[in-house]
Parts: structure tokens; sequence; C-alpha cells
């Protein structure tokens, strides 16, 4: 099997372009906020699907193979664990199942629940549409950070640190999952928690 350069793939999976690669301008047709607590029913009930037991099993499943240093036997997810950056992004375009846009959505805000449940609040829930090389790309996106309950010690405790999520589509087409977390660094704040951590709060 050829070995793939972390780097490259990280960069192919952000969206970077190389260094020689001209990428046309984004054009940003809409921006629009939605009411992410409109999902709390539909995730619950969600939660005892099938369909959610067999990505959890994915991702439980990449995570393994990421910490065992294995790879090649599961569906893709990838695991980025850096000092100031953390997380997972599962590739759905290459996904196998029959998973729709309704599991996806509520699988993101599944992760949000849990996330909330862990002393974390939505700041930001919205829709951003942008076209560009051809291609029309939707980003359903949430942005959490600590309660500020949790913030009054000294130094402050930023758990893992402010959360990001963006699932997005490409020509209506799922896409991607994306879910990363960044640190503090400034000496005000306590260390974050690691991502084992992490993982064992988003798959419960």
């Amino acid at each position: 099997m050829q070995k793939i350069n972390p780097t490259k793939l990280w960069e192919w999976i952000l969206g970077r372009p190389k260094p020689k690669e001209k990428q046309g301008k984004p054009l940003q047709l809409i921006k629009e906020s939605f009411d992410h607590k409109e999902w709390d029913h539909t995730a619950y009930d969600w939660i005892l699907s099938e369909e959610y037991k067999k990505l959890k099993a994915k991702i439980k499943c990449g995570f393994f193979h990421f910490k065992t240093g294995m790879s090649g036997f599961c569906d893709p997810v990838q695991y980025m664990d850096k000092d100031n950056s953390k997380g997972f992004v599962i590739l759905l375009s290459k996904f196998k199942g029959n998973y729709s846009l309704q599991d996806y959505r509520s699988l993101q805000h599944v992760i949000t629940l849990r996330l909330v449940e862990h002393r974390y609040i939505v700041k930001v829930s919205d829709i951003r549409s942008t076209y560009i090389n051809n291609i029309l790309q939707k980003t359903y996106r949430y942005y959490h950070k600590p309660s500020l309950k949790i913030q009054q010690t000294s130094p402050i405790n930023q758990l893992f640190g402010n959360i990001t999520s963006e699932l997005i589509l490409r020509d209506d087409e799922p896409y991607m999952l994306r879910v990363m977390a960044h640190k503090y660094s400034d000496r005000n704040y306590a260390d974050a928690e690691d991502l084992d951590q992490m993982m064992e709060v988003i798959l419960v």
C-alpha cells in the first residue's frame, strides 16, 4: 500500500490549494443563521437508529486505527492531533452505505448535543453557500465555545478550546464532516483537554 504524506493529505482535506495551483475567488452566495435547537428532538430520536450506531462505529474504528498507527481497515475518517488543533474529518463522499443528508445533519447535531452536555454553548449556527471553480458548496456550521460559567477560575478552563463543526455539501452531495478544536495558548488559560477525552465526549 502506498504511504500517504500526512501534510499533503491534510492540505487536501482542509481544501488548501497547492502552492502553484490557481483557484478562483470564492463567491459567497448566501449566509443565513438557523435555530439549532429545532434539531434537538430529531437528533435525540435519531440516536436510537441503526444509522447512528453504524456511523458511530465507523468513527470509533477510525480513531482506534489512528491511535494504533494502523490504516486501511476503516471507512475514510482522518484525525489530527497537534498542539493547537485537534479533531477529525469524515470523508462522506467516500463512505459506503445508504446514508441521507438528514443522517449526516443529525450526526452533526448529536455531536453538538454531546458538547453542550460537556459545558459548551453554541455561539453560531449558520448555513453558507459559496460558488468556486464551478462547484456549488453549502456548509452547515456550528461554532462552540466553553460556557462562561466555567471560565471564572484562574487559570481559565478552556475544555478542548473552541470547536467548529462543518458539514459540507458539494453540488448538493454530502462531501465532508469536519470537527476541529482550536485551543488558546494564552498563559491565562489552563491546558486544553486532549483528543482522547474529546472523543469520549462525542462518542459516549
